[in-house]
């Protein structure tokens, strides 16, 4: 038979110590339950746009500085590419003077490509426009992570 005062004795020290014990159990964190659908945001550096050179005339940036865009704004700045967006003015987000990471290795097109979806370095071997991404693309990640298997993305 246990004497009383043991057992208050082994149920207070057990209430005490229970608080602590649980801290050394891993935790696991979960999302909540959202209202947001899941999206994706993609990135692709231009190539090929009319830029002021000195062989060519600027006719990609919107005559308009920075700040929010309209669509008035967009339309209304005819004969320049980014006008053809005006529809979509409320979800564009314009960003200028972005600059890779890495080199491009000989050749920009290419580089920047390589980069723009993998933040890696381009390959040394091959190099130039025939250069690769030395890393794994979001798009392609997002299509392994959350993709179903067997169905093409």
């Amino acid at each position: 038979m246990i004497q009383r005062r043991k057992f208050l004795l082994g149920a207070l020290g057990a209430t005490l110590t229970l608080p602590f014990l649980e801290t050394l159990s891993p935790k696991k964190a979960r999302a909540g339950e959202g209202d947001a659908e899941p999206f994706a945001i993609f990135c692709r550096q231009a190539n090929g746009v009319q830029q002021e050179t000195s062989d060519e005339p600027e006719r990609f940036w919107p005559s308009f500085g920075p700040g929010a865009i309209t669509s008035a704004m967009l339309l209304g700045d005819s004969g320049r590419t980014l006008s053809e967006l005006g529809d979509f003015a409320d979800r564009l987000n314009i960003l200028k003077g972005i600059h890779f990471a890495f080199d491009g290795n000989g050749c920009g097109h290419s580089g920047g490509g390589n980069q723009c979806l993998t933040a890696a370095k381009v390959s040394d071997m091959p190099a130039s426009n025939e250069s690769l991404a030395m890393g794994e693309s979001i798009d392609n990640r997002i299509q392994r992570e959350l993709g179903k298997e067997g169905v093409e993305p």
